[in-house]
Formats: structure tokens, sequence, C-alpha cells
């Protein structure tokens, strides 16, 4: 077979490439262009996935490390530049923020006390105290969810504590903006469930918190007092950050390193 019958071939070109190892397809992504969008559409991406599937390899995309070199110092904006001056001040009255959803913001002044904070309109919600927890690392663990929300404060978000852990079962206090109250449940999972180290990742109002062997808690509220433990594929052992994602379309649940 012509070489230039490859080149100019791209169902040749994609058959060829499907029958190589990850570190063949990574190279030829520098080859021109053309080899780099044949690699990264998602036909290309789906039938690579099922024939690496079969070697024990679950492959979600190739992607490219790129290093440029400035040719000039980079000026550092500060983050809060475009601010007003009365949203600065609350920043430090409202303590540590945890990540937004829904266009509002958790905070958290006090190891129970908590504030909802609408950075568009500069308005505020102060939460009813929280109970005390035995221990304050759990605070790290705290999660929000905010659907639907407008331009003001509707009562369409939720804010979940973890409280303790004993072996399949995990006590945690949710608060509803609904109902304004806090509330404990005990969530029961099939097998043990070891520590949890990363505040978790909300996607479509379901609660993702990574697990030390390498597993994923999964807490839906609409699935009643169950959790979920999803085993992960199989990491390095040093990795520098984790994404969790789900995809809008079909739910899947995705994991990257």
């Amino acid at each position: 077979m012509k070489a230039e019958r490859i080149e100019s071939n791209d169902d040749l070109l994609t058959e060829l490439l499907l029958l190589l190892p990850p570190k063949s397809v990574f190279r030829f992504m520098s080859v021109s262009k053309r080899w780099n969008n044949i690699i990264k559409n998602p036909y290309f991406l789906k039938n690579y996935t099922i024939k690496r599937r079969r070697r024990g390899v679950h492959m979600l995309a190739f992607i490219q490390r790129t290093f440029i070199r400035c040719k000039k110092q980079i000026q550092v904006v500060p983050i809060c530049v475009n601010i007003s001056d009365n949203i600065k001040g609350m920043i430090g009255r409202f303590g540590r923020f945890f990540n937004p959803s829904g266009g509002l913001i958790l905070c958290s002044s006090g190891p129970t006390t908590y504030t909802v904070f609408n950075p568009a309109t500069a308005r505020w919600a102060p939460l009813p105290p929280a109970s005390p927890r035995n221990e304050e690392f759990y605070s790290s663990l705290d999660g929000f969810s905010c659907v639907g929300n407008t331009d003001e404060l509707t009562p369409n978000y939720t804010v979940v504590r973890v409280c303790h852990r004993v072996e399949n079962t995990i006590i945690i206090e949710t608060f509803s903006s609904t109902t304004g109250e806090w509330a404990l449940s005990t969530l029961t999972a099939a097998r043990t469930v070891e520590r949890l180290y990363t505040p978790p990742v909300v996607a479509g109002g379901v609660f993702h918190w990574l697990v030390t062997d390498r597993s994923v808690a999964v807490y839906d509220r609409d699935g009643g007092n169950h959790l979920r433990l999803i085993q992960l594929p199989i990491i390095p052992d040093f990795f520098t950050y984790i994404i969790i994602a789900r995809s809008p379309q079909d739910n899947m649940l995705w994991f990257g390193t």
C-alpha cells in the first residue's frame, strides 16, 4: 500500500492509527494539523477506547501538553480588581469560601457558621447554626449545591456537612433552603467506607467525594440514604490533580488525572 494513498485517505489513516499503542498515537499528533484532528475526533476516540478495553486500558482522550516561552514578563492582575469596595469588605467578613454553585457561594466563618452569598446582587443569607463536630477535619468535606438560581437568593440550594464515619456508614447534616433547617441523616454503603479526603465535586446535584482506597463516594439526595462507592480505574501512585465530572447529556461519570 503506497504511503501517498494512506496520506490522502482519512479512513485508511484512521484504521491504521487504531492499531497503534498510545505512545505512538501521541507522537503522531504532531505530524500535522490533519493528523491531530483525526486523533481527536470523537469517532476515533470511541473506537480506540473499545479496542484498548480488551487490554485492560480505559482511554478518555489524547491531550498534548505544550509549554510556551513568553517574550515579556506576564503582568499579574489582582483577582479583586473589578469587585466593589462593599463586596471586598464582605469577603473578609464571610471567612472561607467554598466552591460556587449556580451563581451562589457558600462561605464559613466558623465551625458551625455558614453564609450563602450572591456576588451579583451583593446580598447574603446567614444559615442557622449547624451542630458541632468532634473532628474539625470534616469541615474540608462540606459541599454546596444550587440549582436554577436567579438574580435573587431563591430557596433552591443545599449544604451537606460530613459529621462522622463508622465502617459502612457516614452521618451527614443537610441544610435545605426549602425547609430552612438542618437535618441529620445516616448514609449506608455496601462496604466499609475509607477516609474521605477531598471536598465534594457537585455535578447535577449529586455529591462526589474521593476516598483513600481510590474510589468515589456518591450521594444523590433523590436516591434516599444510600451511599454508592464506585471503584476508580487504575491510577499512578503520584498525581498532581484529579478531575471528576458528569456529562449533561447522558449523566455519565468521567474521571481523569
